[in-house]
């Protein structure tokens, strides 16, 4: 426990107390709603607030702005929308695409074939790719920690 700090005139001040953590918690599994449908339909647009309230769509390949090809991701890890955005760069002619074009988009060319297989309430594709990159974000993580304290 810190020591009572002295104000100016040398009497005894406020304590310092450590500040309160918020700790979220989750909804019991029982309480949340099961997932049942996967598409697009029952989306709904944000409410929008502000001068500029339109929503803004992005070009599919303005998606890979700064990552380089060798780094898409592949095998099990490549899905639809990877496959959208190399044929976008691959096809110059398709550049106006638009991420909200991709729904008709992946069916045409057939790449819905790259789709995970999502059940309802199934496995977790997230928890399934960390496993599978758990080394190499391990070996990153590292990585950044010594660059931060400057070893090599």
């Amino acid at each position: 426990m810190p020591a009572a700090r002295q104000d100016e005139e040398g009497g005894e001040g406020d304590q310092h107390q450590p500040a309160k953590r918020k700790v979220r918690r989750r909804a019991p599994k029982d309480t949340c709603t099961p997932v049942t449908d996967f598409s697009f339909r029952n989306w709904t647009p944000p409410v929008l607030r502000g001068w500029n309230k339109k929503l803004t769509t992005y070009f599919v390949g303005d998606l890979a702005a700064g990552v380089p090809r060798a780094n898409f991701p592949q095998g099990a890890d490549k899905g639809p929308l990877t496959c959208a955005i190399e044929y976008v760069l691959d096809h110059p002619a398709w550049n106006w695409l638009e991420l909200s074009d991709i729904e008709w988009f992946i069916p045409l060319k057939g790449f819905h074939r790259h789709a995970l297989r999502l059940v309802p309430n199934g496995p977790n594709p997230d928890a399934q790719a960390h496993t599978r990159h758990e080394n190499a974000l391990k070996g990153y993580r590292e990585r950044i920690l010594r660059a931060r304290s400057g070893a090599q």
